[in-house]
């Protein structure tokens, strides 16, 4: 009994010697190239006289062997040669004369494996286990191709690593290491190797866009990823496959002005889609999946002046596919003449595959108009341009084209008569017509031209007993554009005063738009439908009135008209006047204020101009217009404001020349 407590107080007594020993931290095993291993401890404070590091092959059921180091050391080797074929797990404690410590932490020196890691021999795989229980090391992991001279291709936190051999174009034997790193501390794994050789696929590159300089195409692209490419094969679409056409070296553009080649296609005559892949240095081509399914193409521009009568610029072009952000918008450009280009116009993209665009602008004949096509992506980094597309607009110009003459006709209507040729040119002609002045000159009517050199055109909308009227006539082609423009010409208006005593007045307009004006006027006068003696009387062509002295004339029975008369002996006639027995008054019963009827205006004869007078009132009885000048009309205002449509009535006081007074009262429609 007395035994077994001594002994029980033994084992407690060297217990706590035991325990009383520092523990030491074991910090890292590393494989040497000689096959040795070197391990590493930290020193644990406290006094004790040595080391024991224990080992024995990783795995092993047998028991530890050991080796002790001096107290000093933190560093030492295990006695095995076979480091690189044998892993090892060790410990250590701290011992003096009365006793050891506790165990350390336990290490396992990091075994490698390489093998292949793809499905050619161009991808190694490499694994290994953990130096330590619980894992979380940070890895670098170095290759060499002689076993020695090791070059870092990598790092991981994990248990494996995959290396891609680039640029090994024969079978080369391929050796790794694996280094533990933490801090100053270091721990390399043994060294494996595998017979590797580059046949991996290099990365596509990415083409960016595909634009023309100068006629030739240019190809732009984003480089691969793959470090050993060392050029690009630019493949172009014949039909449906895509067919090689240039090899070029490590670049990122490539401008194709290989004319020579048979796979060569002109961009300015023809859509041309690109492709490309990448070839490393071992001649491995990349699978093209990238671009060959997104390929880019040029854009083509074509166009005429001759489908809009070589007036304006029709053109069109394909869409531009497959550019990243797309195409956003197709900006117009155009120059004249070879100056700067300046935007005339764009064009949104959609899902169209053709786009048009007529340019607003009247093309100069004779010039030359260059324009092109740019699309431009939604971000407004990349852009793809068209060929320059020239066009020389060159429309048949008329050799003439004239407003002859006009003269009135049967006091019933102006005729115009006009010359132009060729004839085949003409499509149609615009009249403009104004009683103010050329400058108010408003379109009046369109008529086609027919296939003769010359038109007489009636104009029966003119009251030719009321006014003179100023003639412009435009020339149009097929498309509506204007060809040639007359010069204007004004009818003449003659007007009648009977001044009492057998003295008739007679004054009219000078006729204006003949070029060399008329060499007289003719005045004519006929006594009940019969020409009167002495007549016609000619009149310098300065002279704009006449007096005939005609006693005896029966009122209503004697009519006058005038002729201008031209060099060529053409004539222009004036409406006809008749010396009325009464005075008269005619009262429109309808204008459009700003129409071809601007103002109402009553047409006046035989009346005493001071005697004379006119009032206009609305349906509230206010007074919106007076006047005592019959030659003034109201042109549909009140208080300096627009008057509104409607029905107005009218009140006109006049004197004859026989001294009677009368009124006559109506009403007038004001239209808007």
């Amino acid at each position: 009994m007395f035994r077994k407590l001594l002994t029980g107080l033994i084992l407690i007594v060297l217990s706590g010697w035991a325990s009383a020993q520092p523990t030491p931290q074991f910090v890292s095993l590393s494989v040497e190239l000689d096959g040795s291993v070197y391990a590493t401890w930290n020193m644990p404070s406290g006094s004790f006289d040595g080391f024991r590091l224990f080992y024995r092959p990783t795995g092993s059921m047998g028991a530890y062997n050991s080796v002790d180091f001096p107290a000093t050391e933190e560093e030492g080797y295990l006695p095995v040669s076979d480091g690189m074929t044998t892993g090892y797990e060790a410990f250590l404690i701290t011992f003096n004369s009365s006793g050891v410590s506790g165990d350390s932490n336990r290490l396992r020196t990091i075994m490698l494996l390489v093998s292949n890691g793809g499905t050619g021999t161009g991808i190694a795989r490499l694994d290994w286990n953990s130096m330590k229980l619980g894992g979380g090391e940070f890895y670098v992991v170095y290759r060499s191709e002689n076993g020695i001279d090791f070059t870092r291709v990598g790092e991981t936190t994990q248990l494996f690593y995959y290396d891609t051999v680039n640029a090994l174009c024969d079978p080369v034997t391929m050796y790794y290491r694996v280094v533990y790193e933490t801090g100053i501390y270091y721990a390399a794994s043994s060294i494996s190797s595998g017979i590797f050789e580059d046949d991996n696929l290099p990365e596509d590159p990415v083409l960016s866009y595909v634009t023309i300089v100068d006629g030739k195409a240019e190809v732009h692209w984003a480089h691969s990823p793959t470090p050993d490419v060392s050029g690009y094969v630019i493949g172009v679409k014949e039909g449906p496959n895509f067919n090689d056409h240039a090899t070029t070296g490590y670049t990122d553009f490539f401008t194709d002005d290989l004319t020579a080649l048979p796979t060569y296609h002109d961009p300015c005559n023809e859509v041309v889609t690109y492709v490309m892949r990448a070839i490393d240095q071992c001649g491995n081509s990349s699978s093209g999946a990238v671009n060959y399914l997104r390929p880019h193409n040029t854009i083509l521009i074509s166009g005429d002046t001759e489908t809009l009568c070589d007036r304006k610029a029709s053109l069109s072009w394909n869409s531009y596919k497959n550019m990243m952000p797309p195409v956003s918008t197709y900006i117009i450009m155009r120059s004249f003449n070879g100056g700067l280009p300046v935007e005339v116009g764009s064009v949104p993209s959609g899902t169209a595959t053709t786009y048009t665009f007529i340019d607003d602008e009247l093309l100069e004949p004779g010039g030359s108009y260059t324009y092109y096509v740019r699309g431009v992506n939604a971000d407004n980094t990349l852009s793809s341009e068209s060929c320059r597309l020239e066009l020389f607009p060159d429309p048949e110009q008329l050799a003439a084209f004239a407003l002859d003459n006009l003269t009135v006709l049967n006091n019933e209507r102006i005729d115009l008569y006009l010359s132009g040729s060729p004839a085949s040119l003409i499509a149609e002609i615009e009249v403009l017509r104004s009683s103010e002045g050329p400058a108010s000159l408003q379109p009046l009517v369109r008529t086609g031209w027919g296939a003769g050199s010359s038109l007489i055109l009636p104009e029966p909308a003119a009251e030719v007993t009321g006014s003179s009227y100023y003639y412009r006539v435009v020339a149009l082609d097929p498309c509506g554009f204007e060809l040639a423009s007359s010069a204007v010409m004004r009818s003449i208006f003659l007007e009648l005063t009977d001044m009492g005593s057998g003295n008739i007045r007679l004054n009219w307009n000078a006729i204006e738009g003949w070029p060399d004006g008329p060499v007289a006027y003719k005045v004519y006068r006929f006594d009940n439908g019969q020409p009167a003696a002495g007549f016609p009387q000619q009149v310098s062509p300065s002279v704009l009135f006449f007096n005939d002295y005609a006693s005896g004339a029966e009122a209503g029975r004697v009519t006058y008209y005038v002729e201008a008369v031209r060099s060529d002996d053409a004539v222009s006639r004036s409406n006809e006047v008749l010396l009325p027995g009464e005075a008269d008054i005619r009262m429109p019963n309808a204008f459009r204020a700003g129409g071809l009827s601007p103002e109402f205006k009553p047409l006046v004869r035989n009346i005493e101009p001071g005697f004379y007078s006119m009032l206009i009132y609305n349906r509230w009885g206010q007074l919106v217009f007076e006047t005592s000048d019959y030659t003034a009309g109201w042109d549909g205002s009140f208080n300096g404001q627009e008057a509104a449509a409607g029905i107005y009535a009218v009140i006109v006081r006049y004197r004859d020349f026989n001294g009677t007074d009368y009124v006559r009262k109506g009403f007038v429609m004001l239209f808007r």
